[in-house]
């Protein structure tokens, strides 16, 4: 099996990250597009609208997700950006605009305090199931944050829009915090 490895920009050792697949990130409308902007099959198999990873993935440019609800199930693995990466004027790793991204079983890493690690806006949502997210994630308003099984946020959550916990759902959030105003619905 050929796999495209590349090692990182900085020290992925002392970061605790493996070399990984860098890829360039893209936008996103159906499991088709997500699966590309993580590299191919060789990153990332696709079912429907289901994209499961099949490696750690880093991308060097920005994913926004439009137009159609996508599942990414991270199937244990690592999805991450590091100071290089390009959020484009999208303002984050993941944007996602106006629709529903599920994201399940792994990790999201940002390296870097530059830009969230997700961003939901224009009435977006979010779902969140067993995931960890090392870094920020900005909820605009009129936008849903989503926490449905466990999840742990290891930075910020800073929320105007709504931020949900299902029933006997977890938000961990010892190493990180919700930020929230009089505006905001919790």
């Amino acid at each position: 099996e050929s796999t495209a490895v590349v090692a990182l920009g900085s020290n992925s050792v002392m970061n605790g990250l493996s070399p990984v697949a860098v890829v360039p990130g893209g936008n996103v409308y159906n499991g088709d597009t997500l699966a590309s902007a993580l590299g191919g099959n060789d990153n990332a198999t696709v079912n429907g609208n289901t994209v499961t990873l099949n490696k750690d993935v880093n991308l060097n440019g920005y994913v926004l997700f439009y137009n159609a609800p996508v599942i990414l199930d991270l199937n244990g693995y690592t999805l991450g950006a590091d100071d290089s990466l390009n959020p484009g004027g999208y303002g984050g790793m993941l944007s996602v605009y106006g629709v529903t991204l599920t994201i399940q079983n792994g990790t999201i890493r940002s390296d870097t305090s530059a830009f969230p690690s997700i961003r939901v806006y224009g009435g977006g949502c979010i779902n969140l199931e067993n995931v960890q997210i090392e870094g920020d994630v900005i909820v605009d308003e009129d936008s849903t944050f989503q926490a449905n099984t466990t999840l742990v946020v290891k930075g910020g959550l800073l929320s105007s829009g709504t931020v949900r916990i299902a029933n006997g759902a977890t938000l961990d959030l010892t190493n990180g915090f919700l930020s929230a105003s009089d505006r905001r619905k919790l």
